[in-house]
């Protein structure tokens, strides 16, 4: 049995949720939406990938934010299940 084999799975939903959960509340303001995607995995990395929708502009911190969250996310969860 590999790592992967016991890596906890989420929907998107529940994994957009985690994300925001994570980013500070200045932050979190900005953010209309968090796309989930289906990627191609090799059994190596993660299936799903996102990307953040911002309501304008943001800082580098803004984004250093999201990245941050996202990466947290993505070592607890790399599985994305079907909704």
């Amino acid at each position: 049995m590999n790592g992967r084999d016991e890596t906890p799975s989420k929907p998107a939903s529940e994994l957009e949720g985690l994300i925001r959960d994570k980013l500070p509340d200045p932050v979190r303001r900005h953010l209309i939406d968090v796309i989930i995607d289906r990627t191609d995995a090799d059994g190596l990395a993660a299936n799903w990938n996102a990307q953040p929708v911002w309501s304008h502009d943001v800082s580098n911190n803004d984004k250093r934010e999201f990245i941050s969250s996202l990466f947290e996310v993505l070592r607890e969860y790399d599985l994305l299940t079907d909704d």
